[in-house]
């Protein structure tokens, strides 16, 4: 077995069992990498430990997302190479302060460790700089030493062609360090620099980084959890076009279209949402802006929401443990512009069977725990949204002509102009034979109720299937009958509200 192929397979082994021996491996045998990165970007010992400790408190949380094409050492880079630049920013705001109190900085221990020398900072940004493919080949060749054969296999190519891609990725980093330190080494001379990039690692400190990826607190737990908000930061969909990819979403529970649709509470506010602070109140029910969650741990993604929205988010973690969801449970879909409690009940019915986790709105913010747990009731009166959403429906429009458009337009042709807010279950309607590019057509018209156009369009949609629509939780919820009746007893409907 190969070095790479043991890479792969000690991160599965992670990934499906939580196996401390194969997270351990992979923490010995790449520290180095890590390590030495981070003290030559913060060029401060004790910072670069923190920072490598964080990096793999990080892995924890997203080895899940991270893909089988995606050399492990390639990771563990460009995430310390994050961490180091969150750091980094934290520090000179400390060191700013410090000055302005016009109190200097006492020496530190790590001032005495050897100076980090320019041209390994050059060498940090070129690398930087580095297409990805490249910067993986180098990474796994020149600064780790696998053979060719071993890089061939990270990469699923021959030795051959690692051989050739190792010497272009030379000729490549020797162009952009050149740029930077402005004369251009020889291919022998920046392969040793690579080779030489490497800073011993602090004895013991491989077993202290074990020790403090387990832990839930702390301080690599703390600036972990910063980053990580910060990678999710950088993954939001702003860009309009973001509604059009909702629509090729066939994962997870369906699509969120964007509309006016009002806010829409969890199970658990039978207390209601006027009994909340004004300010707090306000926070719940502003849109957020769009989001892409790519697989991050739910934890995670809990904590962004909380971020984005000013909203303190809790949750019982004991409870949710005991009803078999981990707190790292992958978390992957887009969502339009909702309000908190939108966004937190699709988060959660995401990453758990829909009905197993809900929520709680009090005083203080958001309780987030098993419905179980939370004693919800299977009953409910029908939430005032609902009510609204349904006079929406009876309101006489123009009805749209539609000549074979995609089903997916129902959403901008009928939907927002009308006020309303449209959930579709694609994988449902998948299954009755329908997908977002089936065509529809209807005749336009004058003074036709909304609800009668949704009617017309889906009987319009040939499927094998029946496929209807129903006002639950202030969406008007489009999938087959036998879904309806299901997502209705989830959310606690006695009535599937036509």
């Amino acid at each position: 077995m190969t070095v790479a192929t043991n890479d792969r397979e000690l991160l599965r082994h992670y990934v499906r069992s939580g196996s401390q021996a194969a997270f351990a491996q992979i923490v010995a045998r790449h520290m180095g990498l890590v390590y030495s990165t981070c003290r030559r970007i913060l060029r401060d010992a004790h910072l670069a430990e923190d920072a490598s400790q964080a990096v793999f408190v990080i892995l924890t949380r997203k080895a899940r997302s991270i893909g089988p094409g995606t050399p492990v050492a390639g990771w563990l880079y460009s995430t310390s190479r994050y961490v180091c630049a969150n750091l980094s920013k934290r520090e000179r705001l400390r060191q700013r302060r410090e000055h302005e109190a016009a109190a200097r900085m006492p020496p530190c221990a790590s001032s005495a460790a050897p100076a980090i020398a320019d041209s390994s900072l050059a060498l940090d940004r070129a690398l930087a700089r580095l297409a990805r493919g490249d910067r993986n080949v180098l990474l796994l060749r020149v600064v780790e030493g696998n053979s060719l054969r071993q890089v061939g296999d990270a990469l699923a190519i021959s030795e051959d062609a690692a051989k050739k891609r190792v010497s272009r990725a030379i000729e490549r980093l020797r162009q952009l360090f050149s740029a930077e330190v402005g004369s251009l080494p020889s291919m022998a001379g920046m392969a040793e620099l690579l080779n030489h990039s490497n800073i011993p690692v602090p004895g013991g400190f491989v077993s202290t980084t074990i020790k403090a990826a387990g832990s839930p607190s702390g301080a690599a737990a703390e600036l972990a959890g910063k980053v990580t908000t910060m990678l999710l930061y950088k993954k939001l969909a702003i860009a309009a076009a973001a509604c059009l990819l909702l629509g090729t979403l066939a994962t997870g529970a369906g699509l969120l279209s964007e509309g006016a649709g009002g806010h829409r509470t969890g199970q658990s506010a039978a207390t209601p949402l006027g009994d909340t602070p004004p300010a707090l109140d306000a926070k719940l029910h502003r849109l957020l802006p769009k989001m892409n969650f790519d697989a991050p741990a739910l934890s995670d993604a809990l904590h962004f929401l909380s971020d984005v929205s000013g909203v303190q988010v809790g949750a019982d973690w004991d409870s949710i443990k005991q009803a078999g969801i981990a707190w790292d449970a992958p978390v992957k879909l887009q969502l339009g512009n909702l309000t908190l409690t939108q966004a937190m009940r699709e988060v959660l019915w995401n990453a758990a069977p829909p009905g197993k986790l809900d929520y709680t709105v009090g005083p203080n913010g958001i309780f987030i725990s098993t419905a179980q747990a939370l004693k919800l009731s299977a009953q409910k009166a029908e939430v005032p949204e609902d009510a609204t959403v349904r006079a929406l429906l009876a309101r006489r429009l123009k009805q749209p002509r539609l000549g074979a458009k995609p089903l997916l337009s129902l959403s901008e042709a009928i939907a927002k102009p009308a006020g309303v807010r449209l959930w579709i279950n694609w994988p449902a309607l998948k299954r009755a034979g329908l997908t977002p590019d089936s065509p529809i057509s209807i005749p336009g018209g004058e003074n036709v109720p909304v609800g009668k156009q949704l009617d017309a369009a889906l009987a319009a949609a040939k499927s094998g299937k029946p496929v209807s629509y129903a006002v639950i939780d202030g969406l008007v919820m489009v999938s087959t009958p036998e879904d309806l009746k299901r997502l209705a007893k989830i959310a606690g409907v006695s009535h599937i509200p036509a």
